[in-house]
């Protein structure tokens, strides 16, 4: 839907994904959205498998790192905070992504 967004690729995208997708979704559809989209952050899901949950972020030099679950089992990122002010630095937020198996988000790390 770029072209309903001005131009712009999404920043995250969540694949929910299946036995019969899941190749083109790990391989074909990763390499587009980090080399073509450069989507900030790439999750990949099956429902009927709980412990597929799978994420990627873009590091400093726009490569997919695979974020690695926490002892909980979360997926954590960290999000730039954009400031458009001259001498403000950016200073980046935490933010929970998803927790296989938890339908609740937050806002706050719990480490």
């Amino acid at each position: 839907m770029v072209w309903n967004e001005n131009g712009r690729y999404p920043d995250v995208i969540v694949e929910l994904m299946s036995e019969s997708t899941a190749k083109i979704d790990l391989t074909t559809k990763k390499d587009l959205y980090e080399r073509t989209f450069r989507c900030s952050q790439y999750f990949v899901y099956n429902p009927f498998d709980a412990t597929s949950l799978r994420g990627w972020a873009l590091d400093q030099n726009q490569c997919y790192q695979e974020i690695i679950p926490d002892h909980r089992g979360w997926l954590w990122y960290q999000t730039p905070v954009r400031v458009k002010q001259r001498g403000v630095k950016p200073i980046p937020s935490s933010r929970r992504v998803f927790s296989a198996g938890d339908s609740k988000q937050s806002n706050h790390r719990e480490d």
